[in-house]
Parts: C-alpha cells; structure tokens; sequence
C-alpha cells in the first residue's frame, strides 16, 4: 500500500504505475491519496507501508530517502500581462495577487520568506490541479511543479516565467 499527495501521483508516479503493473499483472497493488500530513499519519497508523510526501517525518523510526527533486515555476497564461517578461523579480511578485497552492514544509517556508507577511493571494486552493485550470482561464499567475505544469508548457497553453532577486528559487525532494 503506497500513499502520496495528489500532485505526486498525477505527475510522476502514476505513469511508473502503469508500466509496473503492464509488468507485473499479477501483483496486487493500493494506492492511496491525501496531504502530506495525511499521508504521514497513515504511516504512522500503519495503513500504508510506503509514503511519498514531500515533507518528509522526523521520526526515528522510518527510513526516509530522498527519491525525487521537483522544481517550481512561476507560470501564466500567455495572454497575461506577465507572459511578455522575460522575468520577475521576488519584489514584484510581492505586488502580484497569486493563485496559490501550498505545497506545504519547505516551500511554506520558502513563500513566507519572499512574500510580506500580509500578502494576500487571490485564491487558494489546496489541489494543484485546479490551481492549473485557473492559470489556463487567465485569471492569474501561480507557482507550481513543474511535474504539473510541464504538458501544458509544452502545448503552450501556459508559459512560464522566470523569477529573479533573493532566493528566486524553490526545489523541494520527495
């Protein structure tokens, strides 16, 4: 029984899935989907044998590896009014009502660090996905995985931005 975030599943574990059972046709498999907090609690809990989060447990007594680093990137519709800079400086985001996802640990830390204590973001949502289709509607810039943004980077139904300034950037391991 393995539990991830749905971000994880979506974007890179569900297509090694695919191929794994194609494979092994025979094997039993249960995947199970929720917060990292969620998902660390069912390890606890021993519903699950193995979790992919990425805020890792501090407990003793799992073995934790660092399996994957995933990066994030400030993406907009093309037709925003972001999409014709070549960058944007961590001073300016600050200026800028983001849609936001929190992917939680590190980059909670991260976005605190960069953002002033009162930003106000213009949604948040707690599913990557949704956070997307607003992104591809135009209704504002966010900062994503690029597992979850890369196909549609790639279709140009979005573009991405680089950001610039102190600490522009987010890497987060699972």
């Amino acid at each position: 029984v393995v539990g991830s975030v749905d971000s994880i599943w979506r974007n890179i574990l569900f297509p090694v899935l695919q191929g794994y059972l194609k494979r092994y046709p025979r094997i039993s498999f249960k995947a199970t989907t929720g917060h990292s907090l969620d998902v660390l609690q069912w390890l606890v809990d021993g519903v699950i044998d193995i979790a992919l989060v990425y805020q890792p447990p501090r407990l003793s007594r799992f073995r934790v590896f660092a399996c994957h680093e995933e990066d994030f990137v400030l993406v907009v519709h093309p037709q925003h009014p972001l999409a014709c800079r070549g960058e944007v400086s961590i001073d300016e985001l600050s200026q800028t009502k983001l849609l936001y996802h929190n992917w939680s640990g590190a980059f909670t830390q991260w976005i605190h660090e960069i953002l002033p204590p009162n930003h106000i973001f213009q949604v948040q949502i707690d599913t990557a996905q949704l956070i997307l289709a607003l992104v591809k509607q135009g209704i504002g810039p966010a900062i994503l995985s690029r597992a979850a943004v890369t196909a549609d980077l790639n279709a140009k139904t979005i573009v991405e931005i680089p950001l610039t300034g102190a600490n522009p950037t987010m890497v987060l391991a699972f």
